[in-house]
């Protein structure tokens, strides 16, 4: 798979899957005003017995002290401590915390297993937390645990290259949804086309939708849509801010949205297995499948 840079701190893919090799341009920078985020514990020099926490932190008001948790991973560490979104990380084992790398290498150093404190603010009052750290797990199931069974993040400011491209992921309510983050110059992005182009075909009138986003430029993706000959809907983000929301930072990644709108299954990088996975997913979400009246879990 080919990778993208972070926001702040580089967001390395590990995977079984085959994928782009070289450096990717990272999506477009947020306003000034917006949070410069650093996904904790995803930088590829992590040893295997480093600590975990499954948080993404964010600098603080200048008026404040500590570290914010912009967002929570489910199933994480952080999350079976209690910690939220919002909280200020004040101190960890009772060394104050300044800057998110000063708490992603106190939780390294600390280790996978270490039960360590963390004293937090929130809403104006200090709590002490205990949080038992883990080891970090593969690309994949970290960004399963984040996406499967929760809602599609919305879309936000895509420009429509091909096809009807809804300003709203609200715009495919009953319908199944295959989205694909791919790039002109990821060779193994144009791998997986003719995978694409056999599900348009087969899924053609069953509630089945493709919508391939890339953060080409305009020109670049018009160009790369027609000769690629896709005969799917294309989109532009070329901002970034919809490729951000996916964490879609590894080039090829697919997302699958049931008719609800709540991610069903994923796949990053190459993955034949995954494929037939993804291939099976979908028939039993239109019905179409030996197993569709078992039908898929509800969350």
């Amino acid at each position: 798979m080919h990778l993208r840079s972070s926001l702040a701190l580089a967001v390395v893919a590990v995977s079984t899957a085959t994928g782009c090799s070289g450096s990717a341009p990272a999506p477009r920078a947020q306003s000034e005003s917006a949070p410069v985020l650093f996904p904790e514990g995803m930088e590829p020099s992590a040893p295997a017995t480093a600590g975990w926490l499954g948080a993404e932190l964010a600098l603080a008001p200048r008026a404040e002290a500590g570290v914010r948790v912009a967002a929570v991973l489910p199933r994480s560490p952080a999350a079976s401590a209690g910690l939220q979104a919002q909280d200020v990380i004040v101190s960890i084992d009772g060394e104050a915390m300044s800057s998110p790398e000063a708490v992603v290498a106190k939780i390294k150093a600390a280790g996978a297993g270490k039960r360590v404190a963390f004293a937090v603010r929130r809403g104006g009052q200090d709590r002490l937390l205990a949080v038992t750290l883990a080891q970090r797990p593969s690309d994949d199931q970290l960004v399963e645990r984040a996406y499967v069974g929760a809602p599609a993040p919305d879309f936000d400011g895509l420009v429509g290259v091909q096809g009807q491209v809804p300003a709203s992921i609200g715009g495919y309510r009953g319908k199944v949804l295959l989205v694909e983050f791919w790039a002109d110059w990821c060779m193994v992005c144009r791998m997986l086309v003719p995978t694409l182009k056999q599900w348009h075909q087969r899924w053609a009138g069953q509630g089945v939708e493709i919508l391939a986003i890339t953060t080409d430029t305009l020109e670049v993706a018009v160009r790369s849509s027609v000769e690629q000959e896709l005969g799917y809907a294309v989109a532009a983000d070329l901002h970034g801010k919809t490729s951000v929301a996916y964490h879609a930072y590894a080039l090829p990644s697919v997302f699958l949205i049931d008719q609800r709108g709540v991610v069903r299954d994923l796949m990053v990088g190459y993955d034949e297995r995954k494929i037939a996975e993804l291939e099976r997913a979908v028939d039993r979400l239109i019905g179409t499948s030996d197993s569709a009246a078992e039908g898929l879990e509800t969350p």
